[in-house]
């Protein structure tokens, strides 16, 4: 039954190491939405408004949205956060 303990131990560690990084993940991600719809939220009521630089505002929120949702595509925080905890706790 000695064999197994550096198994167990490395297994532990992996799992350990997956449910800090899987956290990480999903925190990013949401952090990234809540952003995301702030400022998605904001263009309209931007475009309402009569002043000279609520178009220059509304232009730069819409590029901070395209950007934010770009970054999490390609890291896909949302991918990498809950697939990877599940399965190792089945």
């Amino acid at each position: 039954m000695t064999e197994a303990d550096p198994i167990v131990e490395r297994l532990e560690g992996q799992i350990a190491w997956y449910d800090r990084n899987s956290l990480s993940a999903q925190r990013t991600f949401k952090r990234c939405k809540v952003v995301e719809i702030i400022a998605a939220a904001l263009i309209p009521l931007l475009t309402g408004i009569r002043f000279s630089e609520a178009v220059w505002i509304a232009g730069g929120l819409g590029v901070v949205v395209t950007a934010i949702e770009g970054v999490v595509h390609l890291n896909q925080y949302k991918q990498t956060g809950l697939p990877i905890v599940l399965p190792a706790r089945r």
